[in-house]
C-alpha cells in the first residue's frame, strides 16, 4: 500500500510537470496572436544589471532570472509596421528552461505582439524563428517555408 501511494505521488508530480510544457501554436494561431511579423537583424545586445534606477524590472523576478535588451534593425514587415523613428527592442529574461535568446548579428522572423507597451516574442520561444545562411528556418520554424508565413498572413 506505500508503494501503491508513493507511486500514485511521483504520477501526479511528473503529469503536473507536462502541463507547465508551451503549448505549440499552428502557423495560423502564430500570425493571428502577432501585431507585427518581421524579419530582423540582431545589432546590440545589453544585459540589464540589477541598479537602484532599475529595481522596478527586476522587483517581481526570482533572483535567478535576468533581462536582456536585444535591438533589430528590420529588414522587412509582413505584418503591422513601427513609426519611422522607432527602433525595435525586445526584452527577454534569462535563466530558465525555454527562455528566448539571440545571438547578436543573426537573423530572426520575429512574431511579435505589444504588452505593457514593448513588443514581445508571441508564445515564447515558438515565435522567433532564426534565418540561417540558405534562408530556411531553423528552431521551432523549422519545417516551414517563408511562402508558408505568407499565405498565412493574408
Amino acid at each position: 500500500m506505500k508503494y501503491l501511494i508513493l507511486a500514485t505521488i511521483c504520477l501526479t508530480i511528473l503529469t503536473a510537470g507536462v502541463h507547465a510544457m508551451i503549448v505549440t501554436l499552428s502557423l495560423d494561431e502564430l500570425v493571428e496572436n502577432s501585431e507585427l511579423i518581421v524579419t530582423a537583424r540582431v545589432i546590440n545586445i545589453e544585459t540589464l544589471e540589477k541598479t537602484a534606477e532599475n529595481a522596478r524590472l527586476f522587483a517581481d523576478l526570482p533572483d535567478e532570472i535576468g533581462l536582456v535588451n536585444n535591438q533589430f534593425e528590420i529588414k522587412e514587415f509582413f505584418k503591422g509596421t513601427l513609426p519611422n523613428d522607432e527602433k525595435l527592442t525586445i526584452r527577454t529574461q534569462t535563466g530558465f528552461e525555454d527562455a528566448t535568446s539571440f545571438t547578436k548579428e543573426s537573423n530572426y522572423l520575429l512574431f511579435l505582439k505589444k504588452h505593457e507597451g514593448r513588443y514581445i516574442v508571441v508564445n515564447a520561444p515558438q515565435g522567433c524563428w532564426p534565418i540561417e545562411e540558405n534562408g530556411k528556418f531553423s528552431g521551432m520554424g523549422h519545417d516551414s517555408t517563408m511562402e508558408q508565413v505568407k499565405a498565412a498572413i493574408k
